[in-house]
């Protein structure tokens, strides 16, 4: 099981995927191996010894007395070798499904709506599972046809979008593609792991079939039904959701950074602590039974050998029924499926005679969830799971006799001790709250989910004041943890809620060295030396770059701006991405992450300046979330007129008023063109901005269009690095530009298959007459330049940073 637990992890790692052939070559090759052992093992008593000692005399002493050890091996091998293999098929099977880039356009589908839709203002978010495809875009075949799961978005639908219902529409498909940041959310990942082989839209549906009843009908009538209960308070009606049926769409994302910053988000998702829960009851349930039963065979003076297996069965048999209910009420998703299976195994090995160690049924655990879907290796809620009840099974086998208070006070410390390298390498950070706030959450949102069973049947039979009681903790519940993070920010400030980890993978391994010495059950020094060797973690890993140097990261943010300026001590933001029509910002999925794991400026700032090179949506969308995440800075410059940001700013400065100024040995200067100050097309009042350092330099155009940059043409300088002007626009970046500045890499920020096209061919051609060195954002995620130690300008992707198979770049 290891081995083949090793093998997964193995190939899990690697950027690209290795072939099928050498995957099954390699494992034959083993076995003809394993096979020859044996046969020289056999032969040897036949008389074939002097031959084997000829031929064979290296391996004699290997076959003799090591010959358990080295069938051991290539058992281990070849369990490596076969883990290996099936997550390389499953994993190709996936990617062979998914849709071409080639294929994108309009595809006339049938399908059945599977799990619950997402329903916002005017729009629709639901995966439909496809049964029949109908049409194709022009150029593509049917037959070329293999996707089956597609995730789609439909604005202002005029039908139900029920789950089960059966649709035949028009739908716009491309490929799953996400913005790739240092830090981001990586979608593509998420969505290979789903099985959604195709993003897109809705632009009309063609037939309608209503729905059957279904686990996923039932799951959605209860989640209005709760929403009718609670119509006069969204906020109980979207955690009883979350709580009860894992749907976390009625949480914003204001409760979902209050829950990020007390570390309780895993208690509205329903994971392996709720399903822990219910086989907790079911097992009681189970004894009860038990209890009753054998009190009836003793009064009916009956017994032998039903009562040892009533006593054996009844507890594990309840406590998995109940459970499997509750997964069912969470759609089957793959946390509760996880944690289901945990649970199946630890207490199925109950049920044998002579059941195995709870350590062999750990691993098994793992080995069955990993054959099952060897994809969720990359879940960071599966290593989370398995390491919590990992750290449970060790503070067990101490068998502490403490009170139930300092069990669990114990537990607590131990779990958060032994889950930080984890929480470490998957989230970067760590909220100091968490230990706190979770010892006295845990408990309390366990006990609002005991009671939510009986109160929501007493409301179903329309007593109604369990249920408005039950209502009131879950309001408590926010109310303390507000209250928490308000005090927590005015003792030590908001960026001192979090530890920020960025280690690098020594100083992780120190940390899991420091861990492991502070877990043995010893005293005195031995302690002291794991403090010290957990020390390196906490430290500052960002080491600020040499006086008259900068660097400059262009954020993968779609179609839009979105760059981060860096020198010693100081750092500058140009532009902010946009803001979605749906909700939510391109700054605060694509430049946010990263922009709060580094460190602040010598001023304490994240941003010395924000400048929003003029007022269109692509480029100042942002500004309202820099605001509401409470983000600071010492100056606000921008390209348009104030009003036109439609946003109150106390402090603003137009960057055609600005002169030149300079930062640890770094020179900025706006340029501006005389036509700039007085227009009114926005794009060309975009801040023309040029880095200058002793080696390198860096010149941002914003929008402006081939007439302002030929009037810029005096005052331009040669550059080593570039961003195209207004997106690969196709009447920006022109020769004037080109001609004056002969950059030798230039930049193109766009969105993924944008409809504009951009960039455009033509700019491109013009572009490449003068340097090879094109980088975009919509293929190569975002673009890090920056000087090296010896003055030298350097240019790198994030996907070429960070490859993986999955990856368009």
């Amino acid at each position: 099981m290891i081995g083949f637990i090793l093998g997964i992890f193995t190939a899990s790692q690697l950027p690209f995927l290795v072939s099928l052939v050498f995957c099954l070559s390699f494992i034959l090759v083993i076995l003809l191996v394993y096979g020859a052992k044996s046969v020289i093992w056999v032969t040897r008593p036949l008389g074939f010894s002097r031959l084997g000692q000829r031929h064979v005399k290296g391996l004699d002493h290997s076959f003799g007395a090591s010959h358990f050890s080295l069938r051991t091996l290539l058992y281990a091998t070849i369990c490596w070798g076969m883990g290996f293999t099936w997550f390389t098929v499953s994993a190709d099977r996936l990617l062979q499904s998914r849709l071409p880039q080639a294929h994108t356009g309009d595809w006339v589908v049938e399908g059945r709506v599977i799990g619950l839709p997402s329903h916002e203002t005017d729009l629709i978010r639901f995966n439909l599972q496809v049964t029949n495809v109908i049409s194709a875009p022009e150029g593509v075949k049917l037959k070329d046809a293999n996707f089956e799961r597609i995730r789609l978005r439909w604005f202002k639908s005029d039908v139900s979008v029920l789950p089960g219902a059966t649709f035949t529409i028009v739908a716009k498909l491309k490929p799953p593609h996400s913005l790739a940041n240092p830090y981001g959310f990586d979608y593509e990942r998420w969505a290979l792991i789903k099985g959604i082989d195709a993003t897109g839209y809705v632009k009309k549906h063609l037939d309608y079939q209503a729905p059957d009843i279904s686990v996923s009908l039932i799951r959605f009538k209860l989640a209005h039904w709760l929403t009718e209960l609670w119509s006069g308070s969204p906020l109980i009606a979207a955690s009883y959701r979350a709580l009860l049926l894992g749907d976390r769409g009625g949480l914003s994302d204001d409760h979902w950074a209050l829950m990020e910053q007390t570390g309780t988000s895993h208690l509205l998702v329903v994971s392996g602590l709720h399903i822990g829960i219910c086989v907790w009851c079911g097992w009681w349930i189970g004894r009860c039974l038990v209890a009753c039963t054998y009190l009836g065979l003793r009064l009916g003076h009956k017994g032998g050998p039903v009562w040892p297996w009533l006593e054996r069965v009844l507890p594990v048999f309840f406590a998995l029924v109940l459970s499997g209910i509750y997964v069912g009420l969470a759609g089957f998703s793959l946390p509760t499926q996880r944690a289901w299976i945990m649970a199946a195994v630890l207490l199925g090995g109950l049920l044998l005679k002579c059941p195995p160690s709870v350590w062999r049924r750990w691993w098994f655990a793992m080995f069955l969830v990993l054959l099952l879907n060897p994809l969720s290796i990359y879940e960071v809620g599966f290593w989370l799971s398995f390491g919590a009840v990992g750290a449970l099974l060790l503070l067990i086998a101490r068998r502490s006799q403490s009170s139930g208070i300092k069990t669990a006070i114990r537990a607590q410390i131990w779990i958060t001790i032994v889950m930080l390298p984890l929480v470490t390498l998957s989230f970067g950070q760590v909220s100091i709250l968490s230990p706190f706030v979770n010892l006295l959450a845990i408990p309390y949102i366990l006990l609002i989910l005991l009671l939510s069973v009986p109160a929501l049947l007493c409301a179903y039979c329309g007593w109604m004041l369990p249920l408005i009681m039950v209502g009131n903790l879950l309001s408590v519940f926010w109310s303390v943890l507000d209250a928490v993070v308000s005090v927590a920010v005015n003792l030590l400030g908001s960026s001192s809620i979090y530890l920020i980890l960025a280690p690098s993978y020594w100083a992780l391994f120190s940390l899991l060295v420091g861990i492991f010495l502070l877990l043995q059950p010893v005293k005195g020094r031995l302690r002291w030396v794991g403090v010290l060797c957990c020390l390196p973690a906490f430290l500052p890993q960002q080491e600020r770059m040499n006086k008259g140097q900068f660097s400059a990261v262009v954020f993968d943010v779609g179609q839009g701006n979105a760059v981060l300026i860096s020198t010693q001590n100081h750092r500058l933001l140009y532009d902010t991405g946009a803001r979605y029509r749906s909700g939510g910002s391109a700054f605060e999925s694509a430049v946010l992450p990263a922009l709060s794991k580094l460190s602040p400026s010598a001023n304490g700032f994240l941003i010395d300046e924000l400048v929003v090179s003029h007022a269109d949506n692509d480029h100042a969308g942002g500004l309202q979330a820099i605001y509401d995440h409470g983000i600071s800075f010492d100056r606000l410059t921008g390209g348009s007129p104030l009003h036109l940001l439609e946003f109150p700013i106390n402090t603003y400065q137009q960057c055609q008023e600005q002169t030149a100024w300079e930062w640890d040995g770094v020179s900025f200067r706006y340029l501006v063109a005389p036509s700039q100050r007085q227009t009114s097309v926005t794009n060309n009042q975009s801040c023309v901005l040029e880095i200058r350092s002793s080696s390198c330099s860096f010149l941002l155009t914003g929008d402006i269009d081939e007439g302002v940059e030929q009037e810029l043409s005096s005052q331009l300088k040669p550059v080593e690095w570039l961003l195209a002007g207004h997106h690969g626009s196709r009447h920006s970046t022109g020769e004037f530009l080109l001609a004056s500045t002969t950059p030798k890499t230039v930049v193109f920020s766009a969105g993924f298959l944008n409809r504009y096209g951009h960039p455009h061919q033509d700019v491109l051609s013009r572009v490449l007459s003068y340097t090879d060195n094109v980088l975009r954002t919509d293929q190569d995620g975002a673009v890090f330049l920056y000087e090296t130690l010896n003055g030298r300008c350097e240019s790198e992707t994030w996907r070429t940073r960070q490859k993986r198979f999955w990856s368009k770049g």
